[in-house]
């Protein structure tokens, strides 16, 4: 019998100009990530891991889904597949400062594109590396969502 691929999401934060990159306990940095749990739609694990891993509390409306879909070995040896999205925090009634981290996070930063990916390579995330520039790819191509 063949193990399925667990089923997982990346969640991709925009905040003003910047990517919020997130350090884990397993020296994994990237975005929010987790498993979809059975009978769960992506949308809503995302939503869920979001609150879970950071406290913010987001609308259905502010998460979209990327083209980025990925299968792999995750940092932990689990085979997964899963689903990129991505939010525009809104400058008016958010702050960095009111995330709250979990047990998993060690920290955050926010970071260019460039920096995050410098990051991401210099741990091998490459799928975390090839999110991030789908994310950037879309909203450089559609400033007028911004």
């Amino acid at each position: 019998m063949v193990d399925a691929p667990n089923r997982i999401i990346a969640l991709y934060l925009f905040y003003n100009g910047q990517f919020i990159i997130f350090e884990r306990d397993d020296g994994y940095y990237g975005p929010i990530t987790g498993n979809v749990r059975p009978q769960e739609s992506h949308i809503n694990a995302a939503i869920r891991e979001l609150r879970e891993e950071t406290s913010i509390c987001l609308s259905p409306y502010l998460i979209h889904q990327t083209p980025h879909i990925f299968s792999g070995i995750s940092p932990k040896g689990r085979k997964i597949h899963g689903v990129s999205f991505y939010s525009i925090l809104p400058s008016i009634g958010f702050s960095p400062s009111n995330i709250s981290l979990n047990a998993e996070l060690i920290k955050f930063e926010l970071m260019s594109i460039d920096e995050a990916i410098n990051l991401m390579n210099r741990f091998g995330h490459a799928e975390s590396i090839s999110g991030i520039k789908c994310v950037s790819n879309f909203l450089l191509g559609n400033k007028e969502k911004l």
